[in-house]
């Protein structure tokens, strides 16, 4: 089971003038600080399995930049990865190669428009051989 925290922190609220609206909008939309922080996430079966891969599918809507990281069995936080999308309105897949562990979070912080499509993880047998199936929760935030 996955559970995930959500913390947004905006600039205050300025009165806007309506020939200056959109662009306003458009320039607050970059400076939105966000944090994505969620719940122990860990192997369900008892099978000797490990996660080998997760891989983020993210979408920008509009200039943004985000840091990945991860903590291993209630561990620090250690940054594995930041990506900083310079278009509006484009996608990006994240592949991440965490170590092994029991339990793992992972946290997304940054600023602008970020949305997390989906969250994939490939499972691999401990004994280093490629499990087939593979397990994919979608969240939209």
């Amino acid at each position: 089971m996955f559970f995930f925290f959500l913390f947004i922190r905006g600039p205050p609220k300025s009165s806007l003038s309506s020939s200056s609206a959109a662009s306003d909008v458009y320039k607050r939309q970059q400076q939105v600080s966000f944090e994505l922080v969620t719940g122990d996430i860990g192997q369900d079966g008892a099978e000797q399995r490990y996660l080998s891969r997760l891989t983020l599918r993210l979408d920008a809507a509009c200039a943004s930049t985000v840091e990945v990281a991860l903590s291993y069995d209630g561990g620090p936080w250690e940054t594995v990865a930041s990506l900083t999308a310079r278009e509006a309105r484009r996608s990006y897949d994240l592949p991440l190669v965490p170590r092994r562990h029991s339990t793992l979070r992972l946290r997304l912080r940054g600023k602008g428009q970020i949305t997390l499509r989906s969250l994939a993880k490939n499972l691999a047998a401990a004994k280093g051989g490629l499990v087939e199936e593979q397990e994919e929760a979608t969240w939209q935030v």
